[in-house]
């Protein structure tokens, strides 16, 4: 779930296009310099080099389903879930 005011900051992919479906809740999306408010049932489309990132702008925590494609990145979330939560930033 993803609290209230939840935020994932601007970011850049230069491989992968992010695709992000709500499952619950609203948010707002900032793609490149588009402002895209989704709730549930939205999907919403990140290219490939375009700064990007979203948040939680509704009363409630929400869900989004995350794709990206082509593959390869999930080996990120396999060794970043390795990173001691007591590891130095």
């Amino acid at each position: 779930d993803l609290a209230v005011r939840a935020r994932l900051g601007q970011r850049v992919h230069h491989r992968e296009e992010e695709q992000f479906y709500v499952l619950e809740g609203n948010f707002v999306f900032h793609i490149g310099d588009r402002r895209i408010m989704a709730g549930q049932g939205s999907f919403v489309v990140a290219p490939k080099d375009v700064p990007h990132g979203f948040v939680n702008v509704g009363t409630t925590p929400g869900r989004v389903l995350v794709i990206l494609r082509p593959a390869g990145f999930e080996h990120f979330f396999n060794e970043f879930a390795k990173v001691p939560t007591n590891a130095p930033l």
